[in-house]
């Protein structure tokens, strides 16, 4: 069985925001890190240690414009709406 997703803040100010992601590896993060890079205020990327661990850590850093948590929902807000939309999308193709 998967291990939970887990997340805990590391670090935290202004413009950067470090957090430790268990149970989640390349999946999510790669996604969620190519759609905080889409901001231009916004730099991220993401690290996993081990494969076998299952803990990765984000990094996001901003140029003060907006702080890394707003930038972070704003990404996962996008996403949202993107996934639901290609789920609207593969719904009415296979019904």
């Amino acid at each position: 069985m998967p291990e939970e997703l887990s997340i805990s803040i590391e670090n935290m100010s202004q413009t950067t925001l470090e957090v430790r992601v268990s149970g989640e590896g390349h999946t999510l993060l790669n996604m969620l890190v190519d759609e905080l890079n889409r901001n231009p205020h916004v730099t991220a990327s993401y690290r996993v240690d081990h494969p076998l661990l299952g803990v990765a850590h984000l990094l996001i850093r901003t140029d003060g414009t907006l702080t890394p948590l707003d930038a972070l929902r704003v990404a996962v807000d996008s996403l949202r709406k993107k996934l639901e939309a290609m789920r609207e999308q593969i719904r009415a193709q296979t019904s």
